[in-house]
């Protein structure tokens, strides 16, 4: 619980009495661990979910995910920062959002449309870009959670082996 009021390591070591090490600075409002992103992709229309679909986190460095656990794309560690998050998958119309990520476990939902039929029977199943029933959205939302956490548990345990 250090809050210096400054993320200047000059400032903090005039702030700290005797001997000690204030570099690197966690930058103001930073985390200690880079957040985690979970994006579920699914079939607006049937609800199933979409295995070969592609996510890509643009301003960054990392390459379109494609790996998925059962239509769950995943980015283990993103920095503090704005991003849009591009979805595509064959035979469906792509989705941009935009994010800010702060430390946190951040999870979006896309539900992507048929390429052809967006706008069309809006209401019957919510083809036009809805995320589907409460209930279908907030079990989808819960197994992102979970999914979260064992990755962040499944990362922490291979630290502790090394």
């Amino acid at each position: 619980n250090i809050d210096w009021g400054t993320d200047n390591p000059g400032d903090i070591a005039d702030l700290v009495d005797g001997p000690s090490v204030v570099e690197p600075a966690l930058a103001s409002s930073g985390a200690v661990l880079a957040g985690s992103l979970f994006c579920t992709v699914w079939d607006a229309f049937s609800q199933e979910r979409i295995l070969d679909g592609s996510v890509s986190l643009v301003i960054s460095g990392y390459a379109p995910v494609t790996a998925n656990e059962d239509g769950v794309y995943s980015f283990a560690a993103v920095p503090d920062g704005t991003y849009t998050v591009t979805v595509r998958a064959d035979g469906y119309v792509s989705q941009d959002q935009a994010l800010d990520m702060a430390g946190d476990i951040e999870s979006l939902v896309f539900p992507l449309v048929l390429e052809g039929t967006e706008g069309e029977d809006e209401g019957e199943g919510e083809p036009g870009g809805g995320c589907g029933s409460g209930a279908k959205q907030e079990s989808q939302a819960g197994n992102v959670f979970v999914l979260g956490v064992l990755g962040l548990a499944m990362v922490f345990s291979r630290r502790r082996r090394v």
